[in-house]
């Protein structure tokens, strides 16, 4: 009998809303575009200079969700591409401040994707929950106002607060208030690191409680 990944039930625990939308969902926000230049605009080449240069790719995925009928339809091609993939558990993250160009609040942004992914939950039979994001280059007041979001809607989905963005040029200190927050509210905090600046960024983040500290390839210490 032969091994098929794809039968296998799977978790995903690092699921970006932003950066995950389908060459369907924009072809229908961009009608015109090609196959060629979405893959150009919207995704990542193999190699990349650096993390910046990676989360570029973001920008014209937010430039689309700035609407609250988008964002929704975002969660559902989401949730279409996890059922292909026969995913019964997701933690979807995105940063709600990404989201206010066109007049929309922070909570009217929280509240259409918890609406959104109830629905497709249930419609798709896959249970998931709901990370916030705070990017290292915000300021200290914008990680605060994502820090009491997660802890208004812990009780709605909302299961973390991430740090994330790049390490290499900015620290962890302006942020620690708004882990601080979540933290004493029973909250979960994540934070990424060893992405672009190797071991000494996970090891900055161990004295603050963090749940996760997203190690990735490269991060280990010398002699560990």
């Amino acid at each position: 009998m032969s091994f098929n990944p794809d039968l296998l039930k799977k978790v995903e625990l690092h699921t970006h809303l932003d950066s995950g939308l389908s060459y369907h969902f924009i072809k229908k926000l961009v009608p015109d575009i090609t196959p060629w230049a979405f893959c150009k605009k919207y995704i990542a080449p193999e190699k990349c200079r650096d993390l910046g240069d990676f989360l570029g790719k973001i920008s014209p995925s937010l430039d689309l969700l700035q609407k609250k009928d988008v964002i929704a339809d975002a969660v559902e091609d989401l949730f279409i591409q996890l059922k292909k993939d026969n995913v019964v558990y997701v933690e979807i993250r995105f940063a709600p401040l990404f989201h206010l160009r066109l007049g929309l609040s922070d909570r009217d942004i929280v509240e259409t994707v918890i609406e959104a992914m109830r629905n497709t939950s249930v419609k798709y039979g896959i249970e998931a929950s709901l990370i916030l994001c705070t990017l290292r280059h915000f300021s200290e007041d914008q990680s605060l106002r994502t820090a009491y979001l997660v802890n208004e809607y812990c009780n709605y989905g909302v299961v973390a607060l991430d740090l994330a963005a790049d390490e290499a040029k900015y620290p962890l200190n302006a942020h620690l208030n708004a882990f601080r927050i979540v933290l004493e509210n029973g909250g979960n905090v994540i934070a990424h690191a060893g992405e672009a600046k190797g071991a000494e960024s996970v090891s900055e983040t161990i004295p603050y409680g963090f749940q996760d500290a997203s190690r990735r390839p490269g991060s280990e210490s010398p002699g560990a």
